[in-house]
């Protein structure tokens, strides 16, 4: 008896650490498919759009890291989870300013630090995990997106194709990331890997939807002339 339960504790003991592999590869390792957003983001000069979307990609690892192996690096996992949550839906803002398509820069940089703020505060009154006051600091910037392209009478000259692309992949994403949310339905996070995957790619279409050549800076990230 005494052996057949060591076995049994060394077939679950096996069992959990395979669990744990899988988690790993498929939560941590699929964040790594924002480095592909990132690099539109990079060759266009945006400086804090660069900022936030590695504080993202580092803040995503390391909190489905935490996650799938159920252990703590540097910070607990709600720690890396409530930091991820303010750069992330940072990140979706500054891509909100970004469709604006707005002639001053000086104008895109109030509205980036505005953003950033309002979500930080927001997430705070909301305790990271109630989105209330989140979600009406994201609705106060689609609205400002859309009330532009209402007032211009116009839209931007935006890439269609990549735009239609974009908010296809980033529509069937949604409901991927919600089924992934049911308890029981997703234990290795296949769906969770699966929606990561389909955001960065979402993200790729959205950030060249505006004309590159409109947007580039003259300056560079980091010039010779700092070291």
């Amino acid at each position: 008896a005494t052996v057949s339960v060591l076995y049994w504790r060394s077939g679950r003991e096996k069992h959990e650490e395979m669990n744990h592999i899988i988690r790993l590869v498929v939560f941590a390792f699929t964040s790594f498919a924002f480095l592909w957003p990132l690099k539109v983001v990079l060759v266009g000069r945006r400086h804090f759009e660069v900022f936030i979307g590695v504080a993202q990609l580092v803040t995503s690892v390391l909190f489905n890291t935490c996650k799938a192996l159920e252990t703590s690096v540097v910070l607990e996992e709600k720690q890396w989870h409530a930091m991820n949550n303010i750069i992330a839906t940072t990140y979706g803002m500054l891509l909100l300013i970004h469709l604006q398509a707005n002639h001053s820069e000086g104008f895109d940089m109030f509205l980036r630090y505005i953003a950033f703020s309002l979500i930080w505060i927001a997430q705070e009154r909301d305790h990271y995990w109630d989105a209330k006051n989140t979600a009406f600091i994201s609705l106060l910037f689609i609205t400002l997106t859309i009330g532009k392209w209402a007032y211009l009478a116009r839209l931007p000259p935006y890439n269609w194709s990549n735009i239609l692309r974009g908010l296809l992949i980033i529509s069937v994403t949604g409901c991927i990331w919600l089924a992934s949310m049911q308890e029981g339905v997703d234990p290795y996070g296949l769906l969770h890997g699966l929606a990561q995957l389909g955001a960065a790619w979402a993200l790729k279409y959205l950030w060249t939807a505006v004309p590159m050549d409109r947007y580039r800076k003259s300056d560079v990230l980091l010039p010779h002339a700092y070291f």
